[in-house]
């Protein structure tokens, strides 16, 4: 999987900064880098790393659940990678800040197959998710088990990037 980190231009580093610092918090989070400068004990970051694709009713009904405070907390950023099942060979940025979010393709795999495939010799950006979270109460547990529930089962996961396609046209 490619380095998070080789995919952003260089920037040059501002004197009195390490170079961590000219990145956003997000990237520092995927790449387990990420400290707070906020030393207040309510901030929190969460890197959620899944290689199954979303499964894109599910991760809808995950959105709305991540803009209700009350849910997991204030979520005020989150941003990284993803797949959705019914796009799977198209890797997403995930990019959500407040109320707002946005999904945009950033890469398109030729051959999805060989994504699956342990012993290809591919270098996607992401397979599935990889995602960071950053907010404030954050209930990690609650969170992680929300992701976990929109991702692909494994009957479903096991069914495979056409069947994939077929399922969601199915879908009222």
């Amino acid at each position: 999987m490619a380095d998070i980190r080789d995919t952003l231009p260089a920037l040059p580093a501002a004197p009195g900064y390490d170079a961590h610092l000219d990145r956003p918090g997000w990237v520092n989070v995927l790449a387990n880098e990420f400290e707070t400068f906020i030393h207040d004990d309510r901030v929190a970051a969460l890197h959620y790393d899944c290689a199954r694709p979303f499964h894109p009713v599910r991760m809808h009904e995950l959105v709305h659940e991540l803009m209700t405070p009350e849910r997991f907390g204030t979520v005020v950023r989150s941003a990284g990678y993803c797949r959705v099942a019914s796009s799977a060979n198209v890797t997403g940025h995930w990019n959500h800040v407040g109320k707002v979010i946005a999904l945009s393709p950033v890469s398109l795999d030729d051959d999805l197959e060989l994504l699956l495939d342990p012993w290809a010799d591919t270098d996607p950006l992401t397979v599935g998710q990889s995602l960071a979270f950053i907010g404030l109460d954050l209930d990690r547990e609650g969170l992680i088990s929300a992701l976990d529930r929109a991702v692909l089962t494994d009957d479903e996961f096991l069914a495979g990037p056409s069947a994939w396609a077929e399922q969601v046209k199915r879908l009222p």
